[in-house]
């Protein structure tokens, strides 16, 4: 086997992805449907605050990491980006925010405390993957030891995946998940992608000069507020703090395809 081969990512079906997280404590869940959603790096959860989230419009601003016990720059200036957030995930992060302050970490344990990356994986993760059929349990010294594949980065090849098959290119894969270039991006995550041909009957509607079919969805356009008097959308009154208050989209911003898509393959009850 080559070192190409050997080193290429895993990532989870979306049918494996909804059992996954349906293993998953409830008081962790939504810490794990964000690494899917969002495609991020442990350390970038791990050093989000709430300033960083904005409810305004739907947006997670990465601008550090945890990197060996210390926060520091993201790994490169590429891993400083905005990623869209959809409407039901603003809604959940909205509910667990609470009276927190803009300074306060978004995930913590139930004590409130900083996460501890190792014992979430060893405590959390792997038992919630060996349940869902994704591993076993192996006894190491009279003990039992979850034994599975998955990690905390899976689930970001897992959200590469998703937005791939759900029509996002490479430019705007590698602005997500803060590649350095696009080739990089579809080289890494290529042979996840189907290699079957679509179907060719869009080809009439072009030639025919039909577009209804058109997808216009952009996050640059506006969206209303949910409908919910306890979520502040973006035509509702916001948290304090800079990113508390809906700002116009950046070029950057409007290139990125609407997540929806990723909230209904995470949903347990698709």
């Amino acid at each position: 086997m080559s070192s190409r081969t050997r080193h290429r990512r895993k990532a989870l079906t979306e049918e494996e992805l909804r059992g996954l997280l349906a293993e998953v404590p409830t008081e962790w869940r939504l810490f794990f449907e964000f690494l899917a959603h969002t495609g991020l790096r442990i350390g970038e959860v791990v050093a989000l605050i709430w300033a960083d989230v904005d409810f305004g419009r739907g947006r997670v601003h990465v601008r550090r990491r945890l990197y060996r016990g210390r926060y520091d720059a993201p790994k490169s200036k590429y891993g400083r980006r905005v990623i869209p957030l959809s409407e039901s995930l603003s809604r959940s992060l909205w509910r667990l925010r609470g009276p927190a302050s803009d300074q306060a970490p978004v995930f913590t344990t139930g004590a409130g405390k900083m996460v501890d990356a190792s014992n979430l994986m060893s405590r959390v993760l792997k038992p919630a993957a060996v349940e869902a059929g994704l591993g076993k349990w192996v006894d190491v010294g009279g003990r039992r030891r979850a034994e599975t594949w998955i990690g905390f980065h899976t689930f970001r090849h897992t959200c590469a995946t998703i937005l791939f098959r759900h029509g996002l290119n490479a430019k705007q894969v590698q602005m997500w998940l803060g590649h350095h270039s696009p080739a990089f991006t579809l080289a890494t995550y290529v042979h996840l992608l189907p290699d079957d041909l679509p179907d060719s009957t869009f080809l009439d509607a072009v030639i025919a000069g039909d577009t209804s079919n058109k997808c216009e969805t952009k996050l640059g356009h506006e969206r209303e507020g949910p409908a919910s008097d306890d979520y502040a959308g973006p035509s509702q009154a916001q948290p304090s703090g800079a990113l508390g208050r809906a700002a116009a989209p950046n070029a950057s911003d409007t290139e990125l395809s609407d997540p929806l898509a990723l909230r209904r393959c995470m949903s347990t009850g698709a």
